[in-house]
């Protein structure tokens, strides 16, 4: 069976210049901050020290005939405390990457930020009651076997889960949200009728075009506008993508009253087009063409003019204009 071919307006799901700018420099910052930060706490402070000492009380109490209580354990709540303020701005970072130029929700974006600062926290969290608990308690089940069997269970049926889920749990969601982003062309939804009539139908709005001609700015009517403070409008080479309006396009808002108009444009074909919200969504165009300025035309149409009015000799008029 042939599957039915579905368009899929690519320009509805990314965001406008401004917002992929803003979010330009919040990457850029995070990655600054987060090489700065790495480079104090790494290089300056050595804050690893805290990860080896809590490795070496491990080995120790783990390797000793006779058990005995090393506080350096709980050394590795602190590493990774330490380590999250580096290592979290960069990852940071690369979650803005994946959606940068795409426009997701606002509440997707900080549900996706709780859960990546969650799991620090989660981590220490395990450590506590997988690591650093059950050595202060001596409920790992190593050594003689006849002697600790019994700290199967304690440790196996409860302190594994009750330590491990929640790091499970929020890493799994974080994947999951960061994989399956949200956008707002999705999640638009339909304005509901007051009554049980149906809604009046919208006017769209349409393009007047007044004058497009060589070395002259576009003037022109935007009729039933958009009521959107970002709507904006914009001049096109005819077959060129929304995206390509470089300067010649300006937010409806400018205009207020006067008369639109938009940078002069050499001799081709063009197209005017509406986009309501910042977005690339068009909702209006209208196509023109723009004529190589004669001056010799101008003349003869002068011309034909001043025959009109006085009833003179069209060749003289023509011969009175060189």
């Amino acid at each position: 069976m042939v599957k039915a071919y579905t368009k899929i307006d690519t320009a509805a799901y990314q965001v406008s210049y401004e917002v992929l700018a803003q979010r330009n420099k919040q990457i850029l910052s995070l990655i600054f901050f987060g090489l700065v930060t790495s480079f104090l706490f790494f290089g300056q402070f050595n804050v690893q020290w805290f990860a080896t000492e809590s490795i070496a009380a491990a080995v120790e109490m783990t390797e000793s005939s006779e058990y005995k209580l090393n506080g350096g354990i709980w050394w590795s709540l602190l590493s990774v405390l330490l380590f999250s303020i580096p290592i979290v701005p960069l990852c940071s970072a690369f979650v803005i990457l994946t959606y940068r130029d795409k426009d997701v929700t606002d509440e997707w974006i900080q549900k996706t930020n709780g859960l990546l600062m969650s799991i620090p926290t989660t981590i220490i969290w395990a450590l506590v009651w997988l690591v650093c608990m059950p050595f202060t308690w001596g409920l790992l089940p190593w050594g003689e076997w006849s002697v600790n069997w019994w700290k199967i269970f304690p440790f196996g049926f409860g302190l594994i889960w009750l330590g491990g889920l929640p790091m499970i749990a929020v890493s799994s969601q974080f994947s999951k949200t960061l994989r399956n982003p949200e956008f707002n062309y999705d999640n638009a939804k339909p304005a509901e009728s007051a009554t049980v009539s149906p809604p009046a139908p919208i006017s769209q709005p349409t393009i007047e075009l007044h004058e497009a001609v060589e070395h002259k700015p576009i003037t022109f009517s935007v009729h039933n506008r958009p009521s959107g403070n970002d709507a904006w409008v914009g001049v096109y080479p005819v077959g060129s993508n929304n995206h390509d309006h470089g300067e010649r396009w300006k937010y409806l808002r400018d205009f207020g009253t006067a008369t639109p108009t938009l940078p002069a444009q050499p001799p081709g074909d063009y197209s005017i087009r509406v986009f309501p919200d910042g977005g690339y969504n068009m909702i209006a165009e209208h196509k023109f063409s723009i004529q190589k300025h004669n001056p010799a035309v101008d003349k003869i149409q002068s011309a034909f003019k001043q025959t009109a009015k006085s009833g003179t000799d069209f060749w003289s008029s023509a011969l009175d204009k060189q």
